[in-house]
């Protein structure tokens, strides 16, 4: 029996609906009729149900007026929502698929009736005759408008095999007569292709069919900006779903946790959304494999251990993958953008973007200018976001978060940088995902301790046989989350970090803008030249060369990376004021280059390299406190302060100075040895450069040595001048106006050639002379 509506304006009720059961009508909404004053029962008309506090919760329908009150729903899309708790509203309106009747009507389609031009299936409709005008399909799920084309049309009748767009009548099945063609002129749906979205059977055909049926639909060299219409619903793919033709894949909702309207779960162990690149080029040119440009909105997809109950289709166990095989999204073609995206229980990563070259079947693509907002990945064995290759650049990531993965929130290993901007991470790196045998990024050692590590990047493969606590250069302590994995020899584990970079790859200019992470996780990892800019990482820390740019609570301070490995660059170690009654409390430390790499150094400055390597810069001011060395401040030229090394001064905690190598020198003279100095004539008077030196007398003559009033030579208290008489004439030294000069016995004369004496300015006109006299 064909659907016959009522319509009566403004009428709209408080509704109360779960799940996909019948609607219990509540009172009238203020200024409306109500339904029950509207209808009798067994009316029919069309119905919009809408969720009040969950709008993305929504359904139009054809409803029934039920004996007992309630309306009975039968959704247009052939999909019923699953409507969750909350309250909602249900309107009496008048349907798009109603204008569509009376638009076939109008064309000639049936000549007078609903029941004229109603079919309820494909089958009675490729048997239908006459074929003039147009005809209403109303088999669930696939409704739609449908008027006969003459053309030929067996090439797009035979790239629709699922008749989601192109019915052929049953005397010519090949289309080469004429067709049955949907009248459309929005997003195709995958609906139209027998998608049954009841997370149980296989939709994967369906959606492939569909994505055929738009690359014939499309004219050629017009592919990109075709959009596939996922509606509300949960939907089970058997294997990957492969986006070419720079399709659009439009879901509904939000697809974060609480707004999630549809849902594609795919199988264990195998990718979710694969976007590939072309192996062609050229505006237009793309192939069936060219992804370039494609789009993902609104989807929330699901991977590895999923169960579902048969009967009720519900959830029933989840997990991640147990392989490392299936990531969520992997991208390979270039402009792809992904917007509120979510990608969860996946054994590989949430995200995967790794290109390496342009085109050709073995490579793995270009993935440059991607864009990721409002994406989340969670609880996946892999990664949160893997960014990687030497064709992934040039990209960007804007308010997405990575919660619980088994590997890093989101690592940056491509070859020149990308940008991310207000990105969250929490638990990454810490949570095994699986349950079981998921490879972490931290661990606990022993077993029951509160001794945790996380695993250095790039040491994967030393990491399975080093037992923690042993060797700083594979693990490295942190404060620990009470999830983390005791370490057993010869599991996998990973780099964990919240934000991480390649240790390997000094080229990627990647750019972290205020970004967060959470704390209890293990410390960032990135390398020089990466650039964080402000964000939320105080609660995790920083190790590794690249710079951290923050604002401090007295202006900009610029914050260093704390460095364990000996290759650290940053600039303050703490953003406090230093503090010079408790020197050292809030000392921040300098690098450039790289610092200490004993366990006990403290804040250093460094500058120059060693070996021609500017990696391992060593020269510089260090600061040192242990046992062995207490607490001294050294100018070296290297950070080695054994036996031999080339520390050139040491300044202890009580203020001695100790030269451990060679000898200090002022003006090229070394300290402690004057500068030597012949006088031949027999007067000379002491002049203001005499201090510190060594005058040898030659005359052979009575020779007289006078020392100046300090009125007319201002040598400083304390100068020393040593004297030889080193002819045979004597040596006097004479007191000049004003002038003390005390020695033992009043002498004044050296006691022969080559005695030595020495003169000491114990006050401002006053000398000791003490020596050979």
């Amino acid at each position: 029996m064909p659907f016959t509506p009522k319509f009566v304006d403004l009428v709209r009720n408080a509704a109360t609906v779960s799940g996909s059961g019948a609607v219990t009508i509540g009172s009238a909404v203020s200024g409306f009729t109500s339904l029950a004053a509207a209808l009798s029962v067994g009316d029919q008309f069309y119905y919009c149900i809408q969720g009040v506090d969950k709008p993305a919760e929504r359904e139009v329908g054809r409803g029934t007026m039920q004996a007992n009150g309630t309306i009975a729903r039968d959704p247009i899309s052939g999909v019923a929502t699953q409507f969750s708790s909350g309250a909602k509203t249900i309107a009496m309106v008048a349907a798009a698929e109603w204008f569509a009747r009376l638009e076939a009507v109008a064309s000639g389609g049936g000549g007078g009736g609903a029941a004229a031009f109603d079919v309820a299936t494909r089958a009675a409709m490729a048997a239908r005759t006459p074929r003039s005008g147009g005809v209403q399909l109303t088999e669930a799920g696939r409704e739609g408008q449908f008027t006969f084309s003459t053309a030929n049309l067996s090439a797009k009748v035979a790239a629709d095999p699922r008749q989601g767009i192109y019915v052929a009548p049953s005397s010519d099945p090949s289309g080469a007569s004429g067709a049955w063609v949907r009248r459309h002129d929005g997003p195709v749906n995958v609906m139209w292709f027998g998608a049954g979205a009841d997370f149980l059977s296989d939709d994967l055909p369906a959606f492939e069919a569909a994505l055929a049926a738009i690359q014939a639909e499309a004219p050629a060299g017009y592919r990109q900006g075709n959009r596939l219409s996922v509606p509300a619903g949960r939907y089970y793919l058997s294997g990957p779903l492969n986006l070419h033709g720079g399709i659009t894949l439009q879901g509904a909702g939000s697809a974060q946790p609480y707004g999630a309207a549809t849902i594609l779960r795919f199988a264990k162990n195998v990718d979710g959304i694969i976007v590939n690149h072309s192996t062609t080029h050229g505006e237009g040119l793309g192939t069936q494999g060219d992804g370039a440009g494609s789009v993902l909105e609104g989807l929330q997809l699901w991977g590895g251990n999923v169960n579902i109950n048969p009967a009720t289709g519900a959830v029933s166990t989840f997990a991640a993958g147990d392989s490392t095989t299936g990531h969520g999204v992997r991208i390979r073609g270039a402009f792809v953008a992904c917007k509120d995206v979510a990608s969860y229980f996946w054994g590989g990563d949430g995200f995967n973007i790794v290109a390496s070259s342009a085109g050709g079947a073995s490579t793995l693509g270009n993935a440059n200018s991607f864009t990721l907002e409002r994406c989340q990945s969670m609880f996946n064995r892999g990664n949160g976001y893997l960014v990687a290759g030497i064709d992934a650049n040039a990209g960007k990531m804007t308010v997405c978060s990575a919660i619980s993965c088994g590997g890093g929130g989101f690592l940056e290993y491509s070859f020149l940088g990308n940008s991310y901007d207000a990105c969250h991470v929490r638990d990454c790196g810490i949570v095994d995902p699986t349950g079981s045998n998921g490879p972490t990024g931290t661990c606990r050692y022993p077993a029951g301790s509160n001794n945790f590590y996380y695993m250095v990047a790039g040491q994967e493969l030393l990491a399975k046989t080093t037992i923690p606590g042993t060797n700083e250069a594979v693990w490295r302590p942190f404060a620990g989350h009470p999830q983390c994995k005791t370490w057993v020899s010869g599991l996998d584990w990973v780099n964990g970090s919240p934000y991480g970079t390649n240790p390997a790859n000094t080229n990627g200019r990647n750019v972290f803008t205020g970004c967060y992470a959470e704390s209890a996780q293990p410390p960032c990892q990135a390398t020089a030249p990466s650039l964080f800019l402000g964000g939320l990482l105080d609660e995790v820390g920083m190790v590794g060369t690249a710079s951290w740019v923050r604002a401090g609570g007295t202006g900009l301070a610029v914050r260093g990376i704390e460095s364990q490995d000996g290759s650290s660059m940053g600039i303050g170690g703490k953003v406090a004021a230093w503090d010079a009654a408790t020197p050292g409390n809030a000392a921040g430390t300098i690098h450039f280059g790289a610092s200490s790499d004993l366990p006990n150094a403290g804040a250093a400055i460094t500058f120059g390299a060693r070996s021609g390597d500017p990696a391992v810069a060593r020269a510089g001011i260090y600061t040192l406190t242990d046992t062995a060395f207490g607490s001294r401040m050294y100018l070296a030229t290297t950070d080695s302060f054994q036996a031999g090394a080339k520390t050139a001064l040491a300044i202890d905690e009580a203020g001695n100075v100790d030269v451990a190598r060679g000898r200090l020198s002022i003006g090229g003279v070394p300290v402690g040895s004057g500068a030597v100095r012949a006088q031949a004539g027999v007067a000379y008077t002491a002049a203001a450069g005499d201090a510190g030196a060594y005058i040898r007398f030659t005359s052979s003559a009575a020779t007289a040595l006078t020392v100046p009033p300090n009125s007319a030579v201002a040598l400083p208290v304390g100068t020393m001048i040593e004297i030889e008489q080193a002819g045979a004439g004597a040596l006097s030294v004479v007191a000049g106006a004003g002038v003390t000069i005390n020695s033992r016995g009043g002498d004044l004369v050296l006691a022969g050639q080559y005695a030595v004496a020495a003169l000491k300015k114990v006050a401002t006109d006053s000398w000791t002379l003490t020596g050979d006299l």
